[in-house]
């Protein structure tokens, strides 16, 4: 089926630098206060509080898209406070969906770090640039793992499709 707009979710703090499709600029617009109906039925509205961290990002094509690839380019800060997680359902309301910092990396799919839609499966490559020291995991086939001047390049492939990605990272 081709359109000419798609929708996707994405954390409403993403600064989106540019969107590119066979190598042209999309227009793009990043709508916070978007009506969650759109993508959940009524029986899913006990779960809205899952998606307060998405913002609805809408793509704009001049020629009817099908299939093809899609780069978006952007910036995303994940700071949840760790000070009071808790690894279990008691403390579901202290649960971490987005941290990077000394004390290593956890993003979860409900941070909406990565574009992405409510009950669709989806297939990720995935590239991180890092700290040397620091070794980032995910679901897949781990494809590169190298260093350079002080950077590690890592490059995970998920041949199967899945619901959600999470990142996980430590220092070593």
């Amino acid at each position: 089926q081709k359109t000419k707009t798609l929708y996707f979710l994405i954390n409403k703090n993403a600064a989106i630098s540019k969107i590119i499709w066979k190598d042209k600029k999309l227009k793009y617009q990043l709508v916070p206060d978007f009506d969650l109906k759109k993508y959940l039925t009524e029986s899913d509205t006990a779960i809205y509080q899952e998606y307060q961290q998405a913002s609805e990002l809408t793509l704009s094509f001049d020629k009817p898209f099908r299939t093809g690839q899609i780069t978006i380019f952007y910036s995303l800060t994940a700071s949840d406070s760790v000070d009071k997680a808790a690894f279990s359902r008691e403390y579901a309301a202290y649960e971490v969906n987005g941290f990077i910092g000394k004390k290593g990396i956890f993003i979860s799919p409900a941070y909406f770090w990565y574009p992405t839609l409510p009950d669709r499966l989806s297939r990720f490559d995935i590239s991180v640039t890092s700290p040397e020291s620091l070794m980032v995991l995910t679901e897949g086939d781990l494809i590169k793992n190298s260093t350079e001047n002080g950077q590690r390049k890592t490059e995970w492939k998920i041949n199967y499709p899945a619901s959600g990605l999470h990142l996980v990272g430590s220092y070593y």
